[in-house]
């Protein structure tokens, strides 16, 4: 590549010469190191409020990029969860996200909080949404004993529902002899 510097004809104070630069060549190719360091982002995780089924293992999602790729921590409520300290809980390999093995002995509630994952390399740091999990909570229907009632063509009727309420809340839908 040529770079031609020409002085312009005018001149400015204090003796200065003003420069126009001119590229006599096209730069055709850019040589870029494919081993950038890049800070981590998080490109996967659980959604802000999530709920969790009691019946199955909790998986809390926090998945990052990075060059070098980034190495996983988690907070509860604010202080350093130490996943070695709890035989339940693993972390997936080459990713940050927490699998909580509550089938084998544990109970949902016992792991509900606020979560934060972290990932961290040479670069930087990048840091997950606090992740809110709660495990769902049934609701237990009171036992109603209706008797039939008997309507001419016409009548209209009220059918009393009263839903418990529950976490996540209850969907409520009819059913006329078993059907939609």
């Amino acid at each position: 590549m040529q770079l031609k510097i020409m002085p312009k004809k005018k001149r400015l104070s204090a003796g200065r010469v003003p420069l126009i630069l001119f590229l006599c060549q096209m730069i055709s190719a850019l040589d870029v190191p494919l081993d950038l360091v890049q800070p981590p982002t998080i490109t996967q995780q659980s959604p802000k409020d999530y709920i969790i089924d009691p019946r199955e293992n909790i998986v809390i999602q926090c998945e990052a990029k990075g060059k070098p790729p980034p190495s996983f921590s988690w907070t509860r409520n604010g202080t350093h969860f130490d996943i070695d300290k709890d035989p339940l809980v693993t972390m997936k390999a080459g990713s940050g996200t927490l699998v909580i093995n509550i089938l084998s002995e544990g109970k949902a509630e016992t792991y509900e909080g606020v979560y934060q994952c972290t990932a961290r390399n040479e670069r930087g740091a990048a840091i997950s949404n606090n992740i809110v999990v709660r495990p769902s909570r049934s609701p237990l229907w009171t036992k109603e004993k209706l008797e039939p009632i008997t309507l001419r063509s016409g009548q209209s009727l009220v059918l009393p529902c009263r839903p418990p309420i529950g976490l996540p809340p209850a969907i409520i839908f009819w059913m006329d002899n078993c059907k939609f």
